[in-house]
């Protein structure tokens, strides 16, 4: 079972990763950039929200997308 296991790591402590970490000499790992959210997709989707998000505080109506929601009720 074991040999059927790997690894995709996207998110380091140090970058770049030194070469002698003892997990970069693996065969069944995959290395990459942490980088989901930087595609024209997501961007694209992030716009289109942004967008909806000023117009909901435009027309006063409840916002969907807020993290800091207790500065709003002062």
């Amino acid at each position: 079972m074991l040999e059927k296991c790997g690894a995709l790591l996207d998110t380091y402590a140090v970058k770049p990763v030194p070469s002698d970490r003892p997990l970069l000499g693996f065969e069944n790992e995959v290395l990459s950039l942490h980088c989901a959210a930087h595609t024209s997709g997501a961007f694209e989707q992030l716009r289109a929200q942004t967008v909806a998000e000023v117009i909901r505080a435009l027309k006063s109506e409840p916002l969907r997308n807020v993290v800091n929601a207790y500065f709003l009720k002062r």
